[in-house]
């Protein structure tokens, strides 16, 4: 492992997946620190999903809402996920 570590988002026990393991935004999800735990709207789940089923990724991202896709930018507010190892201290 490469240090320093930036924890990845969906290895963090705050990232929420919200779509299925079939759809194209299986890597998508939210912050429950951001959300409040509260699930995205069935709606825009839907329009999010036809828009990358047609491809048009540049309206997805801006139609997004709180939802996006495992990072690897790093998070100050990162808790290693059951089961993961969290990162050294440097």
């Amino acid at each position: 492992m490469h240090e320093p570590f930036n924890p990845q988002c969906g290895y963090c026990a705050r990232f929420v997946y919200c779509f299925a393991p079939t759809s194209a935004l299986s890597d998508w999800g939210f912050c429950a620190d951001e959300a409040g735990d509260s699930p995205p709207d069935p709606a825009l789940m839907r329009r999010l999903e036809e828009l990358a089923a047609a491809g048009r990724y540049d309206l997805l991202y801006i139609e997004a809402r709180g939802l996006y896709q495992v990072t690897d930018d790093g998070c100050s507010r990162f808790q290693a996920a059951e089961g993961m190892t969290a990162p050294h201290a440097t």
